[in-house]
């Protein structure tokens, strides 16, 4: 096992040297652990890109206080194509003849796939951590949840058959800490699934030009073979690796799925990564400033300019642009009462509407172009960013 300071040239999943790729600017509403400058780092051994500089607290920090998870439509637990995709985890599951193994699942936010579960026939019991005490639904079921953290869990030691983590891995800093963890409280054999966006194929599924790395909490961004050898290094023999598009209720998304058992064994598994992600992530950052140029042309020729849609792309955009006559709305009320650089955030009614308007969202910029249309903004004064 392996110790948990990492030094910063050191990648943290195959223990190699990783190297210095490129400065990102992040920002955010009020006082957000987000304003800082991203140093991006890249392995050339196992592909893994990451976020060497911002530290567990601060990520801590945000999902406390800053995360809105719980009020996003992402994570509705009964929209159609989350169902959907908790059947790809059951049958991920099942295949593998776990229908009466006590599943634990961690990070379960709003416990959505253990409620289905427990609604579609799994036999076993289940249980659900999360550390946003917002997120955790009132136990009105037989499903367990308690709150915690991926490298506290409330459970004693070898107690456990079955961790899953969805879309956990690529949110903590201290990776080896986690699987540690893991491997305290599973008992001998027993078994991990982790899931993960699938950074090899990001170019494949762009959504929009920094859709993937403007994701600020995303600190992590793998290769099969980077988390292949974090589980290697930690105790965990992989067996068995699938890449999927799974959907959400906005779009779909490239899915790297591991499962691995607790094991003194290493994996032989490697995989040879064909897609370049720092490749991709330096174009995406090239495009970003592209689209800040164009946007500071047009500050050229209106009074002012607004962005509509506190988005992660706009928080990635909004540090390259340099013009200071600027507005911004949304039409969330809990971004209404934040500001950012002292720009207060304002209802999409209160802004000019002789101004030129930008649409930040990818995800939603046909919806708010429809109602900015609606509120009189005409179609030339209008940039749709994709």
């Amino acid at each position: 096992m392996i110790h948990n300071h990492i030094a910063n040239n050191i990648c943290p999943t195959c223990q190699k040297t990783s190297q210095p790729l490129l400065d990102w600017k992040f920002s955010g509403l009020n006082n957000s652990v987000f304003n800082y400058t991203a140093k991006f780092y890249e392995c050339v051994h196992c592909g893994l890109v990451y976020i060497e500089n911002i530290s567990e607290e601060k990520l801590s920090i945000f999902y406390s206080i800053e995360c809105d998870y719980h009020d996003k439509e992402h994570f509705d637990i009964k929209s159609p194509e989350n169902v959907r995709k908790y059947q790809f985890y059951k049958d991920f599951i099942e295949k593998e003849n776990f229908n009466y193994t006590q599943i634990a699942d961690i990070g379960c936010g709003r416990g959505g796939f253990l409620l289905w579960l427990e609604k579609n026939g799994f036999s076993s019991k289940c249980i659900g951590v999360d550390v946003d005490t917002k997120s955790i639904p009132i136990n009105n079921s037989s499903v367990l949840f308690y709150n915690g953290t991926a490298t506290q869990l409330p459970f004693k030691n070898s107690t456990q058959s079955l961790l899953t983590y969805f879309h956990v891995f690529e949110h903590i800093k201290d990776l080896n800490l986690v699987l540690q963890e893991a491997n305290r409280v599973l008992i001998d054999n027993g078994y991990i699934v982790i899931e993960v966006p699938d950074a090899s194929r990001y170019e494949q599924y762009p959504i929009g030009t920094a859709f993937w790395f403007a994701i600020r909490e995303h600190i992590y961004h793998f290769t099969a073979n980077a988390l292949c050898n974090l589980l290697n290094n930690n105790s965990f023999e992989v067996i068995k690796v699938e890449k999927e598009l799974l959907p959400t209720p906005e779009f779909e998304y490239p899915s790297l799925m591991i499962m691995a058992k607790k094991s003194k064994n290493k994996s032989k598994v490697i995989f040879n990564f064909e897609e370049n992600i720092s490749l991709f992530l330096k174009k995406s950052k090239n495009q970003l400033q592209n689209q800040a140029n164009m946007i500071e042309q047009k500050a050229l020729k209106y009074p002012t300019l607004v962005f509509w849609g506190c988005s992660s792309e706009f928080f990635s955009l909004l540090p390259l642009i340099k013009c200071k006559n600027i507005q911004i709305c949304d039409s969330s009320k809990l971004k209404q009462q934040s500001s950012y650089n002292n720009i207060k955030i304002n209802m999409p009614m209160n802004v000019d509407k002789n101004s030129y308007l930008i649409i930040a969202p990818y995800l939603y910029n046909k919806a708010i172009k429809e109602n900015a249309l609606a509120l009189g903004w005409e179609e030339e004064s209008i940039m749709v960013l994709i």
